[in-house]
């Protein structure tokens, strides 16, 4: 999760529609965030009548897509547990720490249709309603709809960074990438940091960006290709880590990580 919420928080930031939508979350302790209050969207179905429960329907699939235009899908697909409402009855979601950023397994999951296996958890609605929600994600979460929103709303940048393939397998990008990453931090942090030193610019060269702290393919196993991002996204949060503890100058080995340091 290291590498998900501060992608997912900077972008908040960025875009402000995305920030109303993930209820504007706000950097806590460690790895906490926080939220304006909202209601759990499943708390609400016993109570509701007909027409507001379809409407909490549609606006689950409308979050998704929102989400979709930021580059970001939801690992685990229950999205009527991960919604709520806020002040003003829209929909938004409340868990983004199972997060995903990478655009090839993002598809997949679309494709899989993985929510159908959320039909259990429906007991609060009626079997119509049930229907409805079932056809309604049919419609609104296809494929060509994925295929459309995906990274829509990003700049130029951001499209960078969860692009595919791996990050490792264009190595050769990585020096633009540095430079373009370092340049919006500074202009959003105020900080005057020049760049990374050769030392550095070597090791990201170098390093098997994984997406996901310093795992290994062995230590992932089967979640390699199904939880973590082709690489940008963790780049992205080393360099704004790093910028933080060097704030001005170059950015050296000791500023990194420490699993980075011991590549």
């Amino acid at each position: 999760m290291e590498y998900t919420v501060p992608h997912i928080l900077r972008l908040a930031r960025r875009y402000p529609r995305l920030h109303e939508l993930l209820a504007r979350p706000e950097a806590s302790a460690g790895l906490c965030f926080t939220q304006d209050k909202v209601q759990v969207l499943w708390d609400l179905f016993e109570e509701a009548n007909d027409a507001d429960v379809r409407y909490y329907l549609d606006s689950s699939a409308d979050t998704c897509q929102l989400l979709w235009r930021y580059g970001i899908q939801e690992y685990v697909r229950y999205f009527l547990l991960n919604n709520g409402v806020n002040s003003a009855g829209k929909v938004v979601c409340i868990d983004f720490g199972e997060a995903l950023f990478d655009t090839t397994r993002a598809a997949e999951r679309v494709d899989e249709a993985t929510w159908e296996t959320a039909d259990s958890r429906l007991w609060a609605l009626t079997s119509d309603q049930t229907e409805y929600y079932f056809n309604t994600m049919k419609s609104r979460l296809s494929g060509k709809n994925f295929s459309t929103h995906w990274g829509a709303d990003l700049d130029d940048l951001d499209k960078e960074v969860i692009k595919r393939p791996l990050l490792a397998e264009r190595s050769e990008e990585i020096p633009s990438l540095v430079e373009r990453i370092l340049e919006r931090a500074n202009a959003e942090e105020g900080w005057v940091v020049e760049g990374v030193s050769p030392r550095v610019l070597d090791l990201f060269q170098r390093y098997t960006w994984y997406g996901s702290g310093g795992a290994t393919p062995e230590s992932l196993g089967e979640h390699l290709s199904t939880r973590w991002t082709g690489g940008g996204a963790e780049l992205q949060n080393v360099l704004c880590r790093a910028s933080e503890a060097c704030k001005t100058g170059l950015i050296e080995l000791d500023h990194l990580p420490r699993y980075l340091q011991r590549h």
